[in-house]
Order: C-alpha cells, then structure tokens, then sequence
C-alpha cells in the first residue's frame, strides 16, 4: 500500500498526521474523491477531525475547490449545494462561534504575556457574555471610575478602588501585527515539539499528551522523567546555555496560601518534581533540539 492509500485510508477513518509531509494531501484528497464510492467513510469521526484540524488541513491541500467536493461527500448528514469554508476553521468556528466566545465558561482570559506565542510585552485580554461582568471588569480596569452621570464629558467618578489595567493603542497594534504569523508560529512550536519526541523517545521521557478532539499549539514543550534527577539536567543544561526550568509550582506550595485549605492527590505534585519546560524558542532548527536532547540523554 503506498502512502497516498495509506493515508487517505486514514482520513476516512477519521484520523489526521499533522506532521506528514504537506505535498501529500492534495494527491489524498484527489484520491478520495476520485475513488469516494468504492471507500467507506466513518462519518462522525470525520466531522471531529474536520472541526478540531479542519484549518491546519485546509491549508496544507490548499485548494478550496476539491476540498469543498470531498467534504460535500465525507461530512455526516449534509444535504444540499451550498458549503462555506471559513480560514482557519476550529470547532468553535464551525458551530458558528469563535474562540474565547465562552460557550463553556462565563470567563476566558487570554494572555499577551512575553514569551506567548501573541505577546504584547505585558497584559491580556478578557472576554465574556455577562454584561454585569463586562461592566464590572471595565470599572475595575481603569481605576474604578466611571462617567458622571452629570453630562459632562470631563467630570468623571470613582466608585471603587480599581486598577490601572489598560493596554495602550501602540501595545495592542503589536498584538494584533502579529496575528498574520500566528498559525506559523503554531506549526514551527509543533515541530519543534516533534523533534524532541523523535529524539527523547525511550520510556524514560513522557511528554505532554494531546488531548482527544484538540490541536494544541505546543507553546512550550514539558515533559517528565521516570528516574532521572532534573536538577542535574537544569545545572548541565544552563552550564551549555540552554535554558529550562522545572513545571509551575503548585499553588498551594506557595508562601501566600501556606495557610490555605488545599484538596491535593499528589498529581501537581509530581509533575512539579518531575517535570521539565524545554528550550522551545521558533528560531530553534532540528540540530539545536538533537543537541538539547543528546545532553539530556548523558545524565543518568
């Protein structure tokens, strides 16, 4: 069977590569609708895979025409003409929402902090659909004040004892610049990802799983070691200039809630003992990662 069998035979079932060599899908694509009625598809798992990977796919076939053929056949209950294929589509974009719309939460917050992949130096962003939050949020964010109701356009009253938590327009046009580079930043972070896995890949290493009907954006590689002790990996790998640090410490470790009611079983525990974040910078190329990765093989 070659790879193009192969794989197609995998979409069908539902299943997606994202690191296969992106010159194959469009020949797998091709394949499948040339051969549609001889394949049998498992259509549900079809549409998982389309709503969680759908626009890292689309973007590596890159062409929208036999792409909106092959799903007017693969995607379960369709009916119909018409079939709209939106860039960068996700779950949350395909049930008619987008991300940080907060359809499981009453609160998403994201982070610009400065080593994100979208970073304005500092800051973040909020999002929700309670308007008595917004409006909450919005008071405590400028210093607790707000618009007097007197009219006038510079009369302005403090309510509360607020924060000074905007973000300037110079800040947030950084952000937003770097939007366009997102999805590369995202794919170079997963192969980065892939690199360490290739190389560190004996039982002794366990990296951080993707969960089911999720596309992570492996923003930083983590993993933990079955026998090995990290401090001997942090102190060789800093005296080669390769920066790493152990997982967050849980928070009921920290001295602000000593005194906190903690519910644990030993999980944060571990990870924060075990566990390791890896030099995950984009401008990293496949040898530094073998050269990281060779190191940390040398400790016992």
């Amino acid at each position: 069977m070659n790879k193009i069998v192969f794989f197609a035979n995998e979409i069908c079932e539902g299943r997606y590569d994202c690191d296969v060599d992106a010159s194959l899908w469009e020949p797998v694509i091709r394949y499948i609708f040339e051969n549609h009625k001889t394949l049998e598809f498992c259509k549900d798992k079809i549409h998982t895979l389309w709503t969680v990977s759908g626009g890292h796919l689309r973007k590596k076939i890159n062409n929208d025409e036999l792409l909106t053929k092959v799903l007017k056949l693969v995607l379960p209950l369709y009916c119909g003409e018409g079939l709209v294929l939106y860039r960068g589509e996700c779950r949350f974009l395909y049930e008619n929402r987008k991300i940080g719309c907060c359809q499981y939460a009453d609160i998403t917050v994201l982070s610009f902090h400065a080593i994100k992949s979208i970073t304005t130096g500092e800051g973040g962003a909020i999002t929700t659909n309670d308007y008595n939050l917004f409006e909450c949020i919005n008071k405590l964010r400028s210093h607790g004040v707000i618009k007097s109701e007197s009219g006038y356009p510079w009369e302005y009253c403090q309510i509360l004892l607020g924060y000074n938590y905007r973000m300037s327009n110079v800040l947030a046009a950084i952000g937003v610049a770097q939007m366009e580079v997102l999805e590369l930043r995202v794919d170079k972070k997963r192969e980065i990802f892939s690199w360490y896995e290739e190389f560190l890949y004996e039982d002794e290493y366990e990296f951080m799983p993707e969960l089911v009907n999720s596309y992570g954006n492996r923003w930083l590689t983590t993993l933990t070691f079955k026998t090995k002790d990290i401090q001997n990996i942090i102190d060789l790998l800093e005296e080669s200039n390769c920066e790493c640090r152990p997982l967050w410490k849980p928070m009921h470790q920290q001295p602000l809630f000593k005194d906190a009611v903690s519910i644990t079983n030993g999980v944060s525990e571990r990870l924060y003992n075990r566990g390791l974040c890896l030099p995950s910078g984009t401008t990293m190329t496949k040898e530094d990662v073998k050269y990281v990765s060779t190191l940390i093989k040398g400790i016992k």
